[in-house]
């Protein structure tokens, strides 16, 4: 039994598109009733470990999302797969239709969506698997877990987002990131942990270049204000870490997320009121999740970042001196 064309383009588009080197196979280990085996040219393929059944029309019958729903769910209760319908086509209102129903799919050239493997790719995101400028705030955060703490290496994606607090989307777009920059390989199977080739010391220098300061904005409160346990930043870290002067201004980081309803009441102003006005330093990400609570400091790779950008060659020293100590 031959492929269908369009399943031969199928192979084609994973690969130039997305990277993704499949090989699929004609299902013959499988006896169809005639109208299935009439309606579909079927093959089997394997994707992340999952085992699918890419379903191509073999006639220019047209079929509604109610009946490709009806067809998905008599093919897996006869073949015990997923199936993926492989379609030239697609209407945007049919394309909707399905997507709600969580119907796989795919349109070589133009989209791919798998609901079970948590993929819906479309052409533009080809870009994407090129080498980014720049890591995003959650692959950053990754990277630096693991210099610190080890706590990333042998993790799968949903491991990582349950103990980090990101959505599941989120940490996978951080690793399909580190592995454009192969700072990370994974694992077989289908969890598939990730593993780091390179030592923490090795790995900061790789990533180094892609890294970039936490800080968004920058914030000034009142000394009075009530600014529940937040770390030190800035100089006010560094003199803690190093030996360098203390500003007169104290600094302290805080995430987005918790600065924003400061920001919202008037606590956090953009300009300072008094000489004794606290600077706060607002970060992408949660400098508590890196220190723990009873570190009165940010971390030293986050503050390094925070500071690269200052031209006191005496805060260069200081800064780098952390980063040599901490490697």
């Amino acid at each position: 039994m031959t492929l269908a064309p369009a399943a031969v383009k199928v192979e084609d588009y994973l690969l130039k598109t997305f990277g993704l080197r499949i090989k699929i196979t004609p299902l013959t280990d499988v006896s169809l009733p005639f109208y299935l085996s009439n309606l579909f040219s079927l093959g089997t393929t394997e994707i992340s470990s999952s085992k699918l059944l890419l379903c191509t029309l073999s006639s220019d019958e047209k079929l509604s999302p109610t009946q490709f729903r009806k067809y998905a769910v008599e093919l897996h209760d006869r073949t015990g797969l997923e199936p993926v319908f492989v379609l030239l086509g697609l209407s945007s209102w049919d394309r909707t239709r399905l997507i709600e129903g969580r119907i796989a799919f795919i349109v070589p050239g133009r989209q791919l969506y798998l609901p079970t493997l948590l993929i819906d790719l479309r052409e533009h995101f080809a870009r994407e698997r090129g080498k980014p400028d720049r890591l995003s705030y959650p692959a950053q955060f990754l990277v630096i877990m693991e210099i610190l703490y080890g706590r990333v290496e042998g993790r799968t994606v949903r491991e990582l987002s349950r103990e980090f607090t990101f959505s599941a989307a989120t940490m996978s777009r951080a690793v399909r990131e580190l592995l454009a920059l192969n700072l990370v390989e994974t694992g077989d199977g289908k969890a598939r942990p990730l593993h780091f080739a390179l030592d923490k010391h090795r790995l900061w220098k790789a990533a180094l270049s892609y890294l970039k300061s936490p800080v968004k904005s920058m914030w000034y409160t009142p000394s009075s204000s009530t600014l529940q346990n937040l770390p030190y930043a800035g100089m006010s870290a560094l003199a803690r870490l190093s030996m360098m002067n203390e500003d007169e201004r104290l600094c302290y980081a805080i995430s987005y997320s918790s600065a924003k309803p400061l920001i919202e009441n008037g606590i956090f102003h953009t300009q300072p009121l008094k000489d004794s006005d606290h600077l706060i330093e607002v970060w992408a990400y949660d400098p508590r999740a890196m220190t723990g609570k009873d570190s009165s400091a940010v971390d030293p790779l986050s503050l390094y970042l925070s500071l690269a950008g200052e031209n006191d060659e005496r805060i260069r020293k200081a800064i780098e001196g952390l980063v040599k100590e901490l490697l």
